[in-house]
């Protein structure tokens, strides 16, 4: 199917869930069908990142949502009514993806011919400057802090270099790459780094070898089979290994505990794991609760946190004093009228963020403008990639911030404006210092 009749069929979906409320499950499965089909065609074969944020959009803000409502009813944390939840999510999803769509530049490349050999100086001087960040960060002064968590990352992406540029050093590489991956979800209880840099990694991976539809939808399913444990030892771990001050690094915990689920998969099936891991992926949830707690006990607040987003991504706290700090922390609790427990960590999304702006209707206008925005970014990077085809190594950078939206906009162009920036230092700054292009 051609680009223009994708959005076409996008728009007729939009006007019949406006037109015809009560068709808002129809139209999710259609959606989430047209979505998913979306992004095992083009992985493996051309750059997949709009179509992941697409396609993670709509599990997120709608199919978790409605398998929560058709199958845990009673049990599930939706706050409102299927029909109005729908009503709002279904329409703001379809202008983000709109959005998307429209804006959107396919980015095809071929490896063998545009991807030069990157010198193997230039891989592992990536590689020591992310190492070196790793083991400073906690002495730099905050001001610095963003630029030291950014330079971790080019550990990775000197990874990626050797793997994908040198076949001699493939293996041992993706050993290293992976293993860092694995000991930082061990010493943080975090696993969403682990899960967006192989999604970035193998998008780049399977690019260069080109895979079939066929393999692609089996890494898929394989995928979400070998991460359905991990969301249920989450909890168990992070039990073990967090106290009030510290958190321990403990891989052998977190490699027989995986074991252990995995062993016993057919438990994951149960319904309360069920229950658990719909709660884990259900972003939809979280939005439900400002749909109830927005405007009846908390106005709209007429686009002020995208003002201020917009306002601190681009300036500095260095030159902003008294710069005002957002995230789900003051989130969450203002737009929800819930409070987090603990240590938790949950934020409204842009989804949410717009509805508690905008309102219904200008919620749509907003949703339209942020996914062309995304795809704009990328459509600028995509430009680069021809020109400079070694940049598409650095793309993973510019976007793990908005891979999954389960944020606030302040994180998410917080993440692009400061990763553009180290992008462009690093660039000039080692051109001037070594005399080398790492793009």
């Amino acid at each position: 199917m051609s680009h223009a009749k994708i959005i076409s069929l996008y728009v007729l979906m939009l006007l019949i869930c406006l037109a015809f409320p009560s068709s808002y499950e129809s139209i999710t499965l259609l959606v989430f069908a047209i979505s998913a089909i979306q992004f095992f065609k083009c992985f493996g074969r051309e750059d997949s990142i709009l179509e992941f944020i697409s396609f993670a959009a709509i599990v997120q803000w709608l199919v978790a949502p409605y398998i929560a409502y058709k199958y845990f009813e009673g049990f599930s944390v939706m706050a409102v009514d299927s029909e109005v939840f729908f009503s709002i999510a279904l329409p703001g999803s379809l202008m983000f993806i709109l959005g998307l769509e429209i804006m959107k530049k396919k980015l095809v490349i071929e490896f063998e011919e545009r991807i030069q050999q990157p010198k193997i100086f230039s891989s592992v001087l990536l590689i020591g400057i992310g190492i070196s960040s790793f083991l400073l960060i906690n002495f730099v002064p905050g001001a610095l802090k963003n630029v030291f968590i950014n330079a971790q990352y080019l550990t990775l992406i000197g990874l990626f270099y050797l793997v994908i540029g040198f076949e001699k050093y493939r293996k041992t590489s993706m050993l290293f790459l992976f293993g860092l991956l694995l000991m930082n979800a061990a010493s943080t209880g975090m696993f969403g780094q682990l899960f967006l840099w192989s999604f970035f990694f193998f998008n780049l991976y399977f690019q260069k070898f080109k895979i079939s539809l066929a393999k692609s939808v089996t890494m898929g399913v394989l995928a979400v089979i070998l991460l359905m444990p991990v969301q249920l030892l989450k909890q168990e771990y992070r039990q073990k290994t967090w106290d009030d001050t510290d958190r321990k690094n403990d891989i052998g915990l977190l490699t027989k505990l995986y074991l252990s689920k995995l062993k016993n998969f057919e438990n994951i099936f149960d319904q309360e794991n069920l229950l658990h891991f719909n709660g884990r992926v259900n972003q939809g949830g979280i939005v439900s609760m400002t749909y109830a707690h927005v405007p009846s006990s908390q106005g709209f607040v007429k686009g002020s946190t995208i003002i201020t987003a917009v306002k601190t991504s681009l300036i500095p706290r260095l030159f902003w004093k008294n710069k005002p700090r957002q995230g789900g922390a003051i989130m969450f609790p203002k737009f929800t009228g819930r409070q987090l427990m603990g240590k938790t960590s949950a934020n409204i999304s842009p989804l949410g963020e717009a509805y508690v702006n905008f309102g219904k209707n200008g919620s749509l206008l907003f949703m339209c403008l942020f996914g062309g925005f995304i795809a704009w970014v990328h459509g600028y990077s995509s430009a680069l990639v021809k020109k400079k085809p070694l940049f598409i190594f650095w793309m993973p950078l510019l976007f793990t911030g908005c891979l999954l939206l389960g944020t606030d906009v302040n994180s998410i162009l917080n993440a692009i404006v400061k990763s553009s920036f180290f992008i462009f230092l690093v660039y000039w700054m080692f051109r001037l210092v070594f005399r080398i292009e790492f793009y």
